[in-house]
């Protein structure tokens, strides 16, 4: 299981450090990175990553690429300095190498939407396709092995009551990363990619009754769409981030997954005693959440839809 935790809170590489460093294969920087993560005033990294040359000789054109053209993937080792790269492109937090080791190694689950290069395009030993996306979950995180403050933020919330009473025997899934190149943004990906990780997780992780992340608080695009695939805002972080020394908000979202099909049997048998159901279920979520925590949940900023 991967410490997301210990990638929180610190503070980025200097533009002079190797945090943007040019990469191998003759990468120069380029135009500065529009990803929605970055603090408005923040001093913006320039886009390096292989993607953006690759566009930029020719070698690759993205116009008229449409979903049904890409490849969804696992990380491979290999593409550890592109995921670095696209990385320090989109967040303005760093992360170290035992996370892109994790990421690229299979320690945690990750997908990749990639693009093939056109036949010709590819030399030597260089990949055949071109990273466009990522998604980076860290699984199989138990009453156990989490923060009981966060287990129990994250599963008070589910209106399930199968899934709350047995939320012991559960496990929850975290998103560590979401990003998607700066040439294909708009199209819809990071919410494919997202539907995509919600269903593989669930089917390689049976027991997962919940995936969870935390968004900082300006970032009322990647709040709208986690919105509207699902997710729910279960929690409101004061500080949570520190970015170049200020500390940043954060809000907690949850994406509940239904229950598990039960025999027809127990719905029928189930029903004519609904009302009773309804009882306990509110009896017992009452004194769940009568529990108290250490932070409130607080309401995200109103978003409006665009027209």
């Amino acid at each position: 299981m991967v410490d997301s935790k210990a990638m929180y809170g610190v503070a980025p590489k200097k533009p002079d450090q190797d945090h943007h460093r040019h990469h191998a294969g003759g990468h120069t920087k380029g135009l500065p990175s529009s990803s929605s993560a970055l603090p408005p005033q923040f001093d913006k990294p320039p886009l390096t990553a292989r993607i953006h040359n690759l566009i930029k000789e020719g070698r690759l054109d993205l116009t008229h690429t449409k979903m049904s053209q890409l490849n969804f993937r696992p990380l491979r080792p290999s593409d550890y300095e592109e995921v670095e790269s696209l990385h320090n492109e989109w967040f303005p937090v760093h992360y170290d190498g035992a996370f892109f080791t994790a990421a690229t190694s299979g320690d945690c689950y990750s997908l990749a939407a990639t693009v093939p290069l056109p036949a010709g395009s590819v030399s030597g030993r260089e990949d055949s396709d071109a990273i466009l996306g990522i998604i980076t979950v860290s699984t199989g995180r138990t009453a156990q092995t989490e923060n009981p403050d966060t287990f129990l933020e994250i599963m008070r919330h589910n209106t399930d009551f199968f899934s709350t009473v047995t939320s012991h025997e559960q496990s929850l899934a975290y998103m560590l990363t979401l990003g998607t190149a700066d040439e294909a943004r708009g199209r819809g990906l990071a919410s494919e990619l997202v539907l995509r990780a919600l269903g593989e997780v669930k089917r390689q992780y049976p027991d997962c009754g919940a995936m969870y992340l935390h968004v900082i608080d300006y970032n009322t695009a990647a709040i709208r769409m986690y919105e509207k695939i699902g997710f729910r805002c279960v929690g409101f972080h004061k500080g949570f981030y520190t970015i170049d020394g200020e500390p940043y908000d954060a809000y907690t979202y949850a994406y509940y997954y239904p229950p598990a099909i039960l025999p027809v049997s127990v719905y029928t048998g189930l029903s004519w005693f609904r009302p009773l159901f309804s009882t306990v279920r509110s009896s017992f979520r009452s004194f769940v959440n009568s529990t108290p925590t250490k932070q409130q949940p607080k309401t995200p900023p109103r978003i409006d839809k665009p027209d």
